[in-house]
This record gives structure tokens, C-alpha cells and sequence, in this order.
């Protein structure tokens, strides 16, 4: 695991759609939130949120937002601490879109849009959020699409991806014994090897010339943010 794969993930067709492909939203959203993925990603906004004027207010937007869970989770807080915050949830397929509207019906500080992020063709906002997103682009790509986006941001970038290890891999592989589902199996031993050592973000952050932070969380995550 000395470099990043770049093999193409079943999901990574933005056409895909039917049952299989709502489950396995929903179920990776579980995931995700068992494993504490929600809270790195809360950890992160707070943290940007608190470099504001004020952090009432604020428009975060969600790169491939899939069913979603994210922004739910973010908006119950937004609610609880009365910020009144406003989301926009982007995903480049138009199946996860519908879902995370249905899901989401009780939520209208929340919008979703099928959008390009190379061409950023997006409302302002004070914070883009990216969990689990970035693994799916190369080291060229993650670049064009966050330099696209900087005269319309703010406050600057949240990034929850995966360190590439192949401890994470061998914990993940295991719970096999327990997940059914070959999507989830094929497409997350496939993300850790798509994932980042902390050295590669941090290369990253200078080339983009952006002040910077790469914290390692459990499990086995990187939180890296960007300012503005």
C-alpha cells in the first residue's frame, strides 16, 4: 500500500440506481456512524465554524452526499445549538439525490442538487464538506475540484477521508464474516487502498497553498482541513 490505487469502485458509476444501490447507501451510512465517521465530520465544521464572525447562519455544502445521513446528523445539531444553519447536499447521481430528498423531507434547512464539483457550478458558501469522497479522485483531481471552489468559499474545507493502511484493511476484511453485502465488501477493502498517509495531504495542502491541519481519528481516518 506504498501508493494510492486508482481502480474505479462499483459505485463510482454515477449512473447506477435500483435496490441494491439504496441499501447499500443505507447501510454505509450505519457504517459510517457506528465507526464515528459523523462525529469526525461534526469535529471539523465546529472547528472551521468557530473562525466565523458568527456561527449562526452558515451554508455548508456536502460533496457526495449520497442518502444524506451527513447532513441530517450536522443539521440535529444545527437545531439542538439553535445556529440555524443551511446545507446543500451535491452528489453527481440522480438516484442517491431522490433518496436523500425522501429521507430528508423533515429537514428543509437541507437542499440537494445533481452537480458537477470540477465545473463548482454551486451556490456560496461558508464551508464544503467532504467525507468519504475524496479517495474516489486522484491527487490532480482533488486539486482542479478545491481550486474551482475557493472564490466561493468562505471559510474553507472539511475533509473526513480514509488513511491507507492495511491494518484498516484487515479489520474491514473481517467484517465480511458479518456484512452481506458484496457492494459494501468489494467497494470498501477497494476505498482503504484509495485512501491517504497523512504526508500525501499535507504535499497536497502546499501545492494548493493553503493553510492546513491533517488529524488522525479513529477508525483509521484523516480529518484535513483547509482554510481559505
Amino acid at each position: 500500500m506504498k501508493y494510492r490505487s486508482h481502480e474505479p469502485e462499483w459505485m463510482d458509476d454515477l449512473e447506477m440506481e435500483g435496490q441494491q444501490l439504496l441499501d447499500t447507501l443505507k447501510t454505509l451510512a450505519d457504517i459510517n456512524a457506528r465507526l464515528g465517521g459523523d462525529a469526525v465530520s461534526l469535529k471539523g465544521v465546529r472547528k472551521l465554524s468557530r473562525e466565523a464572525d458568527s456561527a449562526q447562519g452558515l451554508h455548508i455544502i456536502d460533496l457526495g452526499c449520497g442518502e444524506g445521513s451527513q447532513l441530517r446528523h450536522l443539521a440535529n445539531y444545527s437545531r439542538k445549538h439553535k445556529l440555524d444553519w443551511r446545507f446543500t447536499g451535491v452528489d453527481a447521481n440522480a438516484t442517491c439525490i431522490a433518496f436523500a430528498e425522501q429521507r430528508s423531507q423533515n429537514y428543509p434547512e437541507i437542499t440537494y442538487l445533481q452537480g458537477d464539483v470540477f465545473k463548482w457550478d454551486m451556490p456560496e458558501c461558508d464551508i464544503v464538506l467532504a467525507t468519504l469522497f475524496m479517495h474516489h479522485f486522484d491527487d490532480q483531481q482533488i486539486k482542479q475540484m478545491i481550486d474551482s471552489a475557493k472564490p466561493k468559499t468562505r471559510l474553507g474545507w472539511v475533509v473526513n477521508d480514509l488513511q491507507r493502511s492495511p491494518i484498516a484493511y484487515g479489520l474491514f476484511w473481517s467484517l465480511g464474516l458479518f456484512i452481506r453485502n458484496e457492494m459494501i465488501m468489494h467497494d470498501g477493502l477497494l476505498s482503504i487502498k484509495k485512501g491517504f498517509k497523512k504526508h500525501e495531504l499535507k504535499q497536497m495542502s502546499n501545492t494548493l497553498k493553503m493553510q492546513s491541519e491533517v488529524h488522525w481519528n479513529w477508525a483509521f481516518r484523516y480529518l484535513w482541513l483547509l482554510r481559505s
